[in-house]
């Protein structure tokens, strides 16, 4: 069986970005319900995970280190200065 490459991540914003960013702003008004605060972080922290491993996978690294996005600022800086694999792997199978 062959494998297959993950297509190339077009480095735009997509839909589970959006819906996790607009989670997490809405969810500081519901700060006083503790329960309520922690499931819309939660949901909104899962959309975000979700399209950072993604990310990462197009990139041609294991989904799993798309988890980095939970560390905030660093792990998203983390995210995006990866060298994406996926170029070089496709370069040298068209030498």
């Amino acid at each position: 069986m062959a494998t297959t490459m993950p297509e190339p991540h077009k480095y735009k914003i997509s839909i589970p970005v959006v819906i996790g960013i607009i989670i997490l702003c809405v969810a500081p008004s519901y700060y006083n319900n503790r329960a309520l605060y922690i499931a819309i972080l939660t949901l909104g922290s899962a959309f975000m995970v979700v399209d950072a491993m993604g990310y990462i996978h197009a990139k041609g690294y294991s989904k799993w280190l798309g988890l980095l996005i939970l560390v905030n600022y660093i792990g998203i800086a983390i995210l995006v200065f990866l060298p994406n694999r996926l170029k070089k792997t496709l370069s040298d199978k068209h030498k």
